[in-house]
């Protein structure tokens, strides 16, 4: 039976109160949900319930209750085409373990991504990359005003935070079925280019420029900020940026905005790109300009987030109106994971 679109607004907010308290949030932030769903209903809806209950049984089997349940069986792939010098290890004043290594097991939302892929790092060009950058790094410059756009530390969403928020503003004014299913993309491509970045980062474990300047010149490289704490190769920001960048363009062609919050070293602004691309671009460039990538990390991320953002778009409409059926996900034994056991703070 078709809804009435007058419930719609009600329903969307009842099934994302329902999905957000139940995957993401302790009960104080559940509060701000539900005070959320209240300006559109005074109760949560059975129908919003049911497209909840909908999207939590497909979440399910996505893999992680058996990847979560399963913390002390293994760790990550130990590379077979990385040389030793090139290794990843912990970087930063704090030398932290691996962020998720195994997220990258996980399965696509939507699942024509899941066969995206980019080329196996080339090391002769890294080294051509990196020592350009790194025999009279520019340290100073690692602290510009782009970086910290991008890289603001606390009050700083996630990359595809920040371009969910901008998309907000991005698509005011449009139709409210236009604005729904390009948020939607967004989130759901943010979610399936993080799987395949993790995957390929965890495949190749490439090592920061940070590290490589200590191996080649052999002193550290003092950089403004904590270098992240998952290997080079390919670059997060730039995986996410180019996804979100290819679910907008389909909504329109303007300028957009980004807010770049109080920080240590910077004041609230708001920077505006005359176009995605633009945006994608200054994305990208941060990474190198800090000295958390090298030119071929932001290069693969963009090929990445360029497939994963079209699977997504291609794959929305049927994501939008009936959810796949998929089989349970396998007991994590069956998954191939080698190397040494979780540091304590992984397990």
């Amino acid at each position: 039976m078709d809804r009435d679109p007058a419930y719609a607004q009600a329903d969307a907010a009842t099934a994302g109160e329902v999905v957000g308290a139940a995957l993401l949030l302790d009960k104080w932030a559940a509060r701000e949900l539900d005070a959320m769903r209240r300006m559109y209903s005074p109760e949560q809806t059975e129908h919003g319930r049911k497209v909840a209950k909908e999207i939590l049984a497909y979440a399910a089997t996505d893999g992680f209750d058996a990847l979560n349940a399963s913390r002390n069986q293994g760790y990550i792939k130990t590379p077979t085409d990385t040389p030793n010098l090139w290794q990843w290890e912990p970087t930063g004043l704090l030398r932290t373990n691996a962020v998720e290594p195994r997220w990258g097991y996980l399965r696509t939302i939507t699942p024509e991504a899941s066969s995206c892929d980019i080329p196996a790092p080339d090391f002769q060009e890294l080294e051509r990359e990196g020592r350009k950058m790194l025999t009279i790094p520019d340290v100073e410059n690692s602290a510009s005003e782009n970086v910290l756009l991008w890289l603001a530390g606390n009050g700083t969403p996630t990359p595809v935070g920040q371009w969910l928020a901008a998309a907000t503003g991005y698509l005011r004014g449009m139709d409210a079925e236009i604005v729904n299913r390009t948020l939607a993309g967004v989130a759901v491509a943010g979610f399936d280019t993080g799987v395949l970045l993790w995957r390929e980062k965890f495949e190749h474990m490439v090592a920061r420029p940070e590290t490589m300047h200590q191996r080649w010149f052999g002193k550290e490289l003092f950089l403004a900020r904590e270098t992240p704490g998952h290997p080079s190769y390919p670059s997060g920001h730039s995986g996410f940026s180019r996804a979100a960048a290819t679910i907008l363009s389909e909504a329109a062609d303007k300028p957009i905005i980004f807010n770049l919050p109080d920080d240590m070293l910077a004041r609230a602004t708001a920077y505006e790109f005359p176009n995605l691309d633009a945006a994608v671009a200054a994305a990208s460039n941060s990474r190198v300009v800090a000295f958390f990538h090298f030119p071929s990390d932001v290069r693969a991320g963009e090929q990445l987030g360029r497939c994963a953002g079209e699977a997504v778009e291609a794959g929305l409409t049927q994501l939008t109106t009936k959810l796949l059926n998929r089989e349970p996900f396998p007991p994590f034994n069956d998954v191939e994971v080698s190397g040494p056991p979780p540091a304590e703070g992984e397990r």
